[in-house]
């Protein structure tokens, strides 16, 4: 599969799980056009036994996008009348249109949806690409002013935060966020990682978070700035300074708190400054875990995650099972086997637009909803910057009930 291909996919990838049947004659029809192994068969029906439907339909994406000719043959299989997935051709034929990429493809509208015997099956040979527009579109793709002027003029963001004012949200919310309740964060920003490249432009993300978590009524830690803007962050001193955060959180009795991190990554591992890897969910996650048992009431607790998930060039341990993190969002700037990128001059492109969304936002509208904005713009963003900034953050709702930045 082409790169820009790949692109679509991983972009779309959370509608395309969801939307996405993975039939017997749906996987049977593509191992006959080479397209899945035995291996590959054998694998999803084991997910599927396993893990559910929507396990199979992740990994199915996960084998396709690794097959040469998979888009193209995706599309022709999802238009087959005796498929008729045609909600998923759709999303790709549309996705390919907008990216400006000639290849041959079919309107949907003129695509049979009803099983006909006796009608042929159209075959993407017999459409002509004069559907595809001449010019990349990129230029008609719509993007708020402050994300247009970093896209097209290299500007970094203004973070202007409208503040949260206590109104009644429409809908009951679980946890009580600052200006009403009491709200910490912690940021941990690795610049200089012993082995690898600097991240470049990322110390930007520092700034950004501190302003827009600062404007949502949140204190920041550590308090000693010469620790928060460190370029530097060592495996002992993460640990520490972790467990300082949750001892003082428990102290003052929080009712959320925010923990923003980035770094260079594998996977689910970050390093540290001193080449040492830390699982994002065995030593920050779960060491951050309190609420009713200990303080007799739901803590919010989000972990905000900037950094790459590609495979490692080395083995990573896997951890033993954690339980279930109650009242939790992780959201992740990345898919895995991709990495989290960013501006050299002006910051992590999935930062600007989550502080964009948040800062413009969080006064007036709950928190899923953002998350979905923030997925909608980063794929707008992406369209119109090209195809190297590609950039999805999937995100898993954890959290019992709605969320707001604003409360009674």
């Amino acid at each position: 599969m082409e790169k820009w291909q790949e692109s679509i996919i991983r972009v779309n990838r959370p509608r395309l799980i969801n939307i996405t049947k993975c039939t017997p004659q749906l996987i049977t029809t593509l191992a006959a056009k080479g397209i899945l192994s035995k291996d590959d068969t054998e694998a999803l029906d084991v997910t599927l036994s396993q893990k559910g439907k929507m396990a199979q339909s992740n990994l199915f994406y996960d084998i396709v996008t690794t097959k040469d000719n998979g888009f193209n043959v995706l599309i022709e299989v999802f238009i087959d009348p005796e498929l008729a997935q045609i909600a998923v051709a759709k999303l790709l034929i549309q996705e390919t249109k907008c990216a400006g990429n000639r290849i041959y493809i079919p309107e949907i509208s003129s695509v049979p949806i009803q099983n006909d015997v006796n009608r042929p099956h159209p075959t993407l040979a017999e459409f002509q690409d004069n559907n595809i527009p001449e010019q990349n579109q990129r230029s008609t793709i719509t993007l708020p002013k402050e994300l247009e002027d970093f896209v097209c003029n290299g500007k970094e963001l203004d973070v202007q935060v409208k503040t949260p004012d206590c109104k009644t949200p429409s809908e009951k919310s679980n946890y009580l966020l600052p200006p009403k309740g009491l709200g910490y964060a912690f940021i941990l920003n690795i610049i200089e990682i012993e082995g690898q490249d600097t991240r470049e432009g990322a110390e930007k993300d520092t700034d950004y978070m501190v302003k827009l978590l600062e404007g949502l009524g949140y204190k920041i830690f550590p308090q000693k700035k010469s620790m928060l803007y460190s370029l530097t962050w060592n495996k002992e001193v993460i640990q520490r300074e972790l467990q300082k955060f949750k001892e003082v959180c428990i102290q003052f009795a929080v009712d959320s708190i925010v923990v923003f991190f980035g770094s260079h990554g594998y996977k689910d591992h970050l390093l540290t400054s001193d080449g040492e890897l830390l699982d994002v969910q065995a030593d920050i996650i779960y060491p951050l875990q309190f609420g009713k048992a200990l303080l007799g009431k739901s803590v919010a607790k989000i972990f905000i995650d900037q950094t790459c998930r590609i495979d490692p060039p080395y083995s990573v341990p896997t951890p033993a099972p954690l339980p279930t993190c109650e009242d939790t969002l992780h959201i992740q700037a990345q898919m895995p086997k991709y990495e989290a990128n960013r501006d050299a001059d002006c910051g992590s492109y999935f930062v600007i637009v989550l502080v964009y969304v948040l800062m413009t936002k969080a006064c007036d509208t709950p928190l899923q909803k953002m998350l979905e904005e923030t997925q909608d713009l980063l794929k707008r963003m992406s369209l119109r910057a090209g195809a190297d900034m590609f950039q999805l953050n999937p995100f898993t709702m954890g959290l019992s009930g709605h969320f707001y930045f604003f409360t009674r």
